[in-house]
């Protein structure tokens, strides 16, 4: 009679099938896992193609102009946005997704006795290092005869992007040697991912120019022990003290200040290169003999007094230095008191068409007092 005998070391072999199986499981999960946030963070899909359209509508429209305009905008949606704006009272037909004109700046400089042809460069969401790319790549081979490059804190360290090599300048304008361009401008590294990292997966709003701020309300709101419970239907169900309440507000404690430690150096990390940006770029302007004025945008009260003192003081110094030790005009209107009224403003940043003429007229004003802002320099 035949008996079967058990072949030796299957249970051995067994493991070993369960361990490579288990491992590349894991592999391929850890592998579609760390695709799906590089992918998430870096190419941001939900605004990306969209936005990548409309700033090669900018930059195509200028490169298609016969001869350059006298006078270049530089700038995000806050400058892009109150000027359309503006020209929008002139002309109700025109639609803000390819539209780069500045018929209303050019209609208030000739009535103050300044004959100007503007072109409006303000794309969404770029950083000061996409303007160096937009000058270096465009206004290089046209160069205007002044640029208003117009800023806020938000150019320099937050933005709806979280890295400099995210916006859509970079992916239509970079060339290999701009990845290292400045330092390590544009490369994300450990800090960079984790902080872009963590608000794709916390219930936290993109692109917020208040991380630490935010990460607080939401700890605030899961975590802490003082939060007002639903009253009891009866007294005996009444609901005991929080007897974990120390504990929680000490976790609590430390995570918030862990995550504003890290928003902190991921900030300033960024912000000291753009700083650096905006020298080059005025470094740039003044080797093709364009004249410079960097205009310092408004903004509503309720988010200049957020911005964190420390950096708003060092932004200010940094505009005074730009102004001292260069040869750029700064025009500062972030505090001003007229422009920072809130009904100057559509929303938290950007200014309507009340706020948009106002602006304009500031501009022209300052082209008056200081005509050689329009005449060009011999490079």
């Amino acid at each position: 009679m035949l008996t079967s005998t058990p072949q030796k070391n299957a249970g051995l072999k067994r493991g070993i099938k369960f361990a490579l199986s288990s491992f590349v499981v894991a592999f391929g999960l850890f592998y579609l896992c760390n695709f799906l946030l590089t992918y998430v963070y870096h190419n941001e899909p939900e605004a990306n193609d969209v936005w990548i359209e409309e700033a090669h509508t900018a930059t195509s429209g200028f490169s298609r102009l016969v001869a350059p305009p006298d006078v270049v905008f530089f700038g995000s949606s806050m400058i892009r946005s109150p000027m359309w704006c503006a020209d929008h009272t002139l002309d109700k037909n025109i639609f803000y997704s390819n539209y780069h004109k500045t018929k209303f700046f050019e209609k208030e400089a000739k009535g103050a006795g300044i004959d100007l042809v503007g072109y409006n460069m303000g794309i969404d969401g770029v950083y000061i290092s996409d303007m160096v790319l937009l000058f270096d790549r465009l206004l290089e081979k046209k160069p205007p005869k002044l640029l208003i490059c117009t800023i806020t804190p938000r150019e320099f360290f937050t933005n709806w992007f979280q890295s400099a090599k995210s916006t859509p300048v970079y992916k239509l304008l970079s060339q290999p040697s701009d990845y290292f361009r400045n330092g390590k401008l544009y490369s994300a590294d450990d800090l960079d991912w984790f902080d872009g990292a963590l608000t794709q997966v916390t219930p936290m709003k993109r692109g917020s120019t208040h991380f630490q701020q935010q990460l607080t309300n939401s700890l605030q709101s899961r975590l802490s022990p003082e939060k007002e419970e639903p009253a009891p239907s009866t007294a005996t169900f009444a609901t005991p003290q929080n007897a974990f309440a120390p504990g929680v507000a000490k976790l609590k404690s430390t995570l918030t200040e862990k995550a504003k430690d890290t928003s902190m150096k991921v900030k300033m990390r960024l912000y000291n290169n753009q700083k650096e940006c905006l020298k080059e770029l005025l470094r740039s302007a003044t080797k093709r003999g364009v004249k410079v004025l960097i205009v310092s945008m408004p903004l509503p009260r309720v988010i200049s007094t957020e911005i964190q003192p420390a950096l708003q003081a060092d932004y200010s110094a940094f505009l005074r230095e730009i102004e001292q030790n260069s040869s750029a005009d700064v025009l500062d209107l972030e505090f001003d008191p007229v422009l920072s009224q809130r009904d100057n403003f559509m929303d938290d940043w950007h200014l309507n068409e009340k706020g948009g003429i106002e602006l304009i007229h500031r501009m022209v004003e300052h082209l008056s007092k200081n005509p050689g802002l329009v005449k060009k320099s011999s490079p």
